[in-house]
């Protein structure tokens, strides 16, 4: 499975690995928003119905430390979009999903 976020957002995030309970990937932070790039890379894991990701690295650790961790609710995965609740601020927001 890819997800990606929506293409005119100036934040992407790409997700990679195998959907399915338990199972882990990777994941790549894009961040054009604030001026300059800000890229990230970490690991994630499905469990509990949540998405949980750890930030491993990134070119600007002030911005995106090393350890900074999250964790989104799944809502649903469909063959064209995910669907994920923000726990900061309980919108539910949208991904596409690349083939």
């Amino acid at each position: 499975m890819q997800i990606k976020s929506n293409a005119n957002a100036k934040v992407s995030v790409a997700i990679t690995g195998i959907a399915a309970l338990g199972e882990a990937g990777s994941l790549k932070y894009d961040d054009k928003s604030g001026g300059r790039q800000v890229i990230g890379f970490g690991s994630w894991k499905v469990q509990g119905g949540l998405l949980q990701y750890v930030i491993e690295g990134s070119n600007a650790p002030r911005e995106l430390a090393n350890g900074t961790s999250g964790a989104v609710k799944i809502r649903e995965v469909t063959e064209n979009e995910f669907l994920y609740i923000d726990l900061t601020d309980q919108r539910t927001h949208s991904a596409k999903r690349v083939k």
